[in-house]
């Protein structure tokens, strides 16, 4: 009898096809109404995306300043004293994460030093944040190259 009535269901519902189209069911069986991103009417404002250069500027601020950075002979010299940076911090029980074999975040108090070896050179950063900012990874080794508007340059004199 089961079975019969689990027969008959089913040819029901495929017997009306409007039903059987499965955005008709999930409306024939909901009882609210979504709005589709197409149903949108044209008279509210879209934003313009930014450009690259305009994502930059707009958190540049944000992001971590380097302190210094130094020359070592390789990439193999520079990760031997990012791995002795590393253990160092152990004595003091510093809390650190090593992202990567080229990348060491040291958790100071207020503070969080970034170490990063760009093939032979190891960058050093100061951030006061515990999260980098969106796009500072991809940006960081060109910033100087992105011009904001309405922006104040400090050269420091040697």
């Amino acid at each position: 009898m089961k079975f019969l009535q689990i027969l008959w269901l089913v040819s029901l519902l495929l017997s009306l096809p409007n039903l059987a189209n499965s955005q008709s069911l999930r409306e024939f069986f909901s009882n609210r109404t979504e709005l589709n991103r197409d149903d949108l009417p044209e008279t509210q404002n879209r934003t313009e995306e930014l450009s690259f250069e305009e994502l930059i500027c707009k958190d540049k601020e944000l992001f971590p300043k380097k302190i210094y950075s130094k020359k070592y002979e390789s990439f193999i010299d520079c990760k031997y004293n990012l791995d002795r940076i590393q253990e160092a911090s152990y004595v003091d029980l510093t809390f650190r994460i090593r992202w990567d074999n080229d990348r060491l975040d040291i958790y100071r108090p207020n503070l969080r030093e970034i170490f990063i070896c760009d093939q032979e050179q190891m960058s050093v950063y100061e951030h006061g944040e515990k999260k980098d900012p969106d796009w500072w990874m991809i940006a960081r080794n060109s910033i100087e190259f992105i011009d904001c508007e309405n922006e104040i340059l400090v050269e420091s004199i040697d």
